[in-house]
This record gives C-alpha cells, structure tokens and sequence, in this order.
C-alpha cells in the first residue's frame, strides 16, 4: 500500500527543503545538530548519506519511509502484546496501522516521521519489557531509541511525559526495578543537553511561528476535525462526535468486562 503509488506524486514543498538542508556541507549538518533551525536535523544528516547511495528519484528518497512505514505493520502488534492486549487486539492494530490514511501518507514522504514512529514504538517497547522484567538490554534499547528521537524530532521529548504516566500506572514495578529506571531516565539527559541549550531560551523567548494564531479550543476542534473527516472542513461537528463515540466504544461498550492489563493501562493513560 505504500510501495505501488510511491512515485505517483511530484515532491512537494516540505520534501524540496529536506534535500536541500541534507546538500549542505557535513560541518553544517553537524552543527545544526546543536543549534536552532531545523525540527530534525539527524534526519538530514542521514538523508545525505542515502541520496549518495540513490540519487535523487522520488521513489529512493521516500523509500527508507515506506520501509519504516511498513515495519510499523508488526512493531504495532508487539506494543500492543507487550501491553497486555490479547493477539486478536494485536492483529487488529496492525490491521488499522497497515491501512490508516495517516501512516500511509507519512509512509510515502521523505521526511523523518515514519522513521521517528518506528524508533519512538521501539523505545516503547523496550520500556514496557524493562519494567516488567527488569533486564539491563532492554534499558540500553529504551535510553538509545529515545535519544535518537530527540534528534529526530523536535517534538519528540513530549514522550518523556508519557513514559512518565507509565511509571505512575506501573509503579510496582518501578519500584522493583527503581535503580535501573532512575540510572535509564537519568542518562537521557545527557543527549537532550545540546538540545536543551537553545530550545529552552526560544520557548522562553516567544515569537512568531509563520501560523495564524488559534485558541486552544480552536486547536483541539481542528485536531478532531482533522482526524475524523480529514482535509474535508465542511462537514460540520458530526463527523467529530461520531469519531468521539467510537473511540469511547473502543475503550469501554464493545468489551465492557474486559480486564486485562492492556486494556486498565489503555484506560488509565487515557484518562
């Protein structure tokens, strides 16, 4: 699904900037690791290497995508697994993750978010395992993936917060393993210091975005709309309240009995 119609777009703007910012001289690309300008610099670095090996076709430069989009197909039955939900529910993820509009569209661009879901999963998936039996590997798997994410992604520490509401949920088992998880937090702060050098005075600074500013609730409505009707904006708030009560069905009217850790850490992650 993300292989056959891989050429069938022209390169667009977002695409155009990515080889242009991975044309730059090594030493550039190096620097823009550590300072402000790009929203995922180590992708360009590694962009440059693959167009050295491909050239310049729209099927070579979205194809490391496409690979990472379809690895997403058997990571997400494993996260689903490792969080405790039964194989019916894991095949049913990788069902949605194979055909979702989303994950298809990101699957078929070259830009670094089908690379940054896989390794974010991952991390995830290391974490989950490290909690649950504490063995050092899956800490080394947990803090790498998540330190490649910060340079992957500017956005991409918000997943700290979430690792963090795990820990809550899980909390018997960090406090078994309470060494192991502090050493593993710890050192993700190390790689995040170059980062943090310069994100921290532009949050503190402000500024203009390029984007019109909306509300927040202006936000969350666009969001909603986005993920139930698509680019679509004449559909009014229907499409949003039927993808709302779908998704509350999801979590509690079509198993309402159901007990199973994956479904109580769904829940409470949730809430």
């Amino acid at each position: 699904m993300r292989i056959a119609t891989l050429s069938s777009q022209s390169l667009w703007r977002d695409e155009v900037d990515a080889i242009r910012f991975s044309s730059w001289p090594l030493r550039a690309l190096l620097t823009g690791l550590f300072q402000t300008g790009h929203n995922g610099p180590l992708y360009f670095l590694l962009l440059r290497s693959w167009r050295n090996l491909t050239g310049d076709s729209e099927f070579a430069l979205r194809f490391p995508s496409a690979v990472f989009g379809t690895l997403m197909v058997p990571l997400g039955y494993i996260l689903a697994r490792q969080m405790g939900f039964s194989r019916r529910s894991g095949l049913l993820v990788s069902l949605l993750l194979a055909t979702s509009p989303y994950l298809i569209w990101y699957g078929q661009e070259a830009k670094m978010y089908a690379i940054l879901l896989v390794v974010v999963t991952v991390a995830m998936i290391a974490y989950l395992r490290a909690l649950a039996d504490g063995e050092r590997r899956w800490w080394v798997v947990f803090v790498l993936a998540t330190s490649l994410s910060f340079y992957l992604h500017i956005l991409s520490p918000l997943m700290l917060g979430v690792y963090g509401a795990v820990a809550l949920i899980r909390w018997v088992d960090v406090r078994r393993h309470w060494r192991a998880w502090t050493i593993s937090i710890a050192c993700l702060t190390l790689p995040y210091l170059p980062l943090v050098i310069w994100q921290l005075p532009v949050l503190m600074r402000g500024g203009n975005l390029g984007h019109p500013f909306y509300p927040l609730r202006r936000e969350i409505n666009i969001l909603l709309q986005l993920y139930s009707g698509g680019l679509i904006r004449s559909l009014g708030i229907m499409p949003i309240l039927l993808f709302v009560f779908l998704f509350l069905c999801g979590l509690v009217i079509i198993n309402p009995r159901a007990t199973s850790e994956g479904v109580t850490l769904s829940r409470r992650l949730v809430l």
